[in-house]
C-alpha cells in the first residue's frame, strides 16, 4: 500500500481518482477528489453525463506498476459525491471500461469475479442501487458490438465496439442476476432480442468464436424465455469430458478433459495480450489454453504436455484439492521453504521458482513467471506446502516377454502410465552392472517403453522409476531370463 500512495502521490488527481477526460489545471493536483470534482477546467466542467475515465487509460504505466490486486481495486475508487451526482448511463459507461473487468476471466467461476468486484467497486454499488439500472443496461448492451482486434484498448471510451474483455464482462453481468428489474416486460423484450442477435453472430463465426463466448450468453436467461426459436442451435456442448487424475498416494481427484474444446486462436490472443498489457513485469511462459489450469498445474503436472484442468471442488461440489497435502506428498511449510503456494481464496495456486517468483497459470489464459504479489489474485492469504514423501517400492507394472531369445527385438511398456510421470529404465545384467550385453532403445518423451535385443544368456533385471518435478515416487522391476536353446 505505501507503494501505491507513492504513485498517487505523483500523479493528477484528476488520474488517479478516476475523473475524467478532460485535463485540469496543473496547479489543481494538490486538491481532494471532492473539489477537483466540482472545480472548473479549462474546457468546462465535470458534468453527471461525464463516464468516469480510469488511470489506465490515462498513464498505463502507473497503472501497470501496482502489484497487489487490492492496491489496484483502490486506484480505481471513485468518491461517492461523484457517483451519486452520476446519470445511471454514465455509471453503466463508466462499468463497461472498469479496469478490473479482467477478473471474470482470470477466475474460474465469473460469480465470483463479480462478488469480489462489486464488493470493492462503489461504482457498481451506486449502480445497483438505481431502480432503473436494468433498463439503462439493456439498453446500451443492445448497442454493443464485440471488437476481436488483439490490440483493441480496452479503456479507449468507445461505449459501442467493446473489447474481448469487457463484453464478457457485460455478459457475465447480465447472467449473474444481480439487477433487478430484468424481468420488466419492455426490458425482457428488448434483453431477449439482444441476446439472439449476439447468439447468432457468434454461432456463425466459429474461427472467431468458441463455447467460451457463447455459454454466457445462453446463461443470461434460459432460452425459452428469450423467444429463441432456433434451440438446436445454440444448445450449450460439454464444455468439458469428465475423468480423474490420481495423486502420488493414489487418491483420486476429479478433473476435466478439454483437449476437443479449445478457445479459437483470436480469443486466446486477445486473452495473452490482455494479460501481457495489464501485467507487462510479469513473463509468458505458455500460451493461453483451455487444456489445464493453475490447480493442475501447480499440483499434477507442471508441464506444457499438461490436459487436465482440476478445481477445487469434486464434481459433486465437495473440496478435494487437500487431497494432494492431505496424507500425501505434500506437506505445509514456511513460504521461506514453499515449492507450491495455495491461494486460500481456493480461486489459485502457483509454483514457486528458484529466484523467488511464482510461475502459474492464469486460469484460460497464459502461464506467466509473475512476483508473489503481482497478478490478478488476492495474495492476502496464501499457504505454503513442499514435496516430502517417501518413494514407493513397486507401484509399476512392466509389460513384455520374460523368457527370451538372442539377438531379437522385444518391446517392453509400461502398464498404465500417467501422464504427470517421467519414467527411467535400468537394464542389469547376472545383477551386475558391467558388462552390459544387451542393446536397449527408450521412449524419449517421458519413458513410458523400450526397446531391448538381449546379446548373453543369463538373467537380466529390467528396473523402472518414475519422477515427479525430479523426485523418486516409485519404481517397478521385470526379470528377464534369456535362455540357450535346447
Amino acid at each position: 500500500m505505501k507503494r501505491l500512495i507513492t504513485i498517487l502521490s505523483a500523479l493528477s488527481i484528476a488520474l488517479i481518482s478516476c475523473q475524467q477526460n478532460l485535463v485540469p489545471d496543473q496547479q489543481e493536483i494538490t486538491a481532494s477528489a471532492d473539489e477537483v470534482m466540482t472545480r472548473t477546467y479549462s474546457t468546462g466542467k465535470v458534468t453527471p453525463d461525464d463516464p468516469i475515465i480510469f488511470l489506465p487509460a490515462t498513464n498505463m504505466k502507473a497503472w501497470t506498476d501496482i502489484e497487489s490486486l487490492e492496491d489496484r481495486f483502490e486506484a480505481c475508487r471513485v468518491s461517492e459525491t461523484r457517483l451519486s451526482n452520476m446519470t445511471t448511463e454514465a455509471l453503466v459507461k463508466s462499468m463497461m471500461n472498469y479496469p478490473m473487468n479482467f477478473l471474470v476471466l482470470a477466475y474460474s467461476n465469473p460469480q465470483d469475479a463479480l462478488n469480489l468486484i462489486i464488493k470493492h467497486s462503489p461504482l457498481h454499488q451506486e449502480f445497483l442501487s438505481r431502480n432503473d439500472a436494468a433498463e439503462v443496461f439493456v439498453n446500451l448492451y443492445a448497442e454493443t458490438e464485440v471488437d476481436m482486434r488483439v490490440d483493441k484498448g480496452c479503456f479507449d471510451g468507445d461505449y459501442v465496439n467493446l473489447s474481448y474483455v469487457n463484453t464478457m464482462f457485460m455478459d457475465y453481468f447480465l447472467a449473474s442476476k444481480h439487477m433487478t428489474g430484468l424481468d420488466n416486460d419492455s426490458v425482457k423484450q428488448k434483453l431477449s432480442e439482444a441476446v439472439a442477435r449476439k447468439l447468432q453472430e457468434r454461432l456463425q463465426d466459429c474461427d472467431t468464436f468458441s463455447q467460451k463466448s457463447i455459454i454466457p450468453l445462453l446463461n443470461i436467461n434460459d432460452v425459452e424465455s428469450l423467444g429463441i426459436s432456433s434451440t438446436s442451435q445454440i444448445t450449450p456442448r460439454s464444455l468439458g469430458a469428465q475423468t480423474t487424475v490420481v495423486t502420488i498416494y493414489e487418491q483420486i481427484i476429479d478433473a476435466y478433459d478439454y483437449s476437443n474444446s479449445e478457445m479459437t486462436s483470436i480469443e486466446m490472443e486477445n486473452i495473452t495480450n490482455f494479460c501481457v498489457s495489464q501485467f507487462p513485469n510479469a513473463i509468458v511462459r505458455g500460451a493461453s489454453t483451455r487444456k489445464y489450469n493453475s490447480h493442475s498445474y501447480a499440483w499434477y503436472d507442471s508441464s506444457l504436455n499438461n490436459n487436465r484442468w482440476i478445481e477445487y471442488y469434486d464434481h459433486n461440489g465437495n473440496p478435494q484439492l487437500q487431497k494432494f497435502w492431505t496424507n500425501d506428498a505434500f506437506v505445509e511449510c514456511t513460504e521461506s521453504e514453499a515449492e507450491v503456494i495455495f491461494y486460500t481464496d481456493f480461486q489459485h495456486s502457483a509454483v514457486k521458482l528458484p529466484n523467488g517468483n511464482y510461475l502459474s497459470k492464469w486460469h484460460e489464459g497464459p502461464l506467466m513467471e509473475h512476483a508473489p504479489t503481482y497478478g490478478p489474485y488476492s495474495s492476502t492469504n496464501r499457504r505454503y506446502f513442499k514435496f516430502n514423501f517417501t518413494p514407493k517400492t513397486g507401484g509399476i507394472t512392466i509389460s513384455g516377454t520374460t523368457s527370451v531369445s538372442l539377438d531379437q527385438p522385444y518391446f517392453y511398456n509400461i502398464v498404465n502410465p500417467e501422464d504427470y510421470l517421467t519414467y527411467s529404465w535400468e537394464i542389469r545384467f547376472m545383477d551386475a552392472p558391467e558388462p552390459k550385453p544387451f542393446w536397449a532403445s527408450v521412449d524419449e518423451s517421458r519413458g513410458r517403453f523400450c526397446h531391448l535385443e538381449f546379446q548373453d544368456y543369463g538373467l537380466f533385471k529390467i528396473k523402472v522409476t518414475a519422477y515427479n518435478r525430479g523426485y523418486q515416487v516409485r519404481t517397478g522391476q521385470l526379470d528377464v531370463l534369456a535362455l540357450p536353446p535346447m
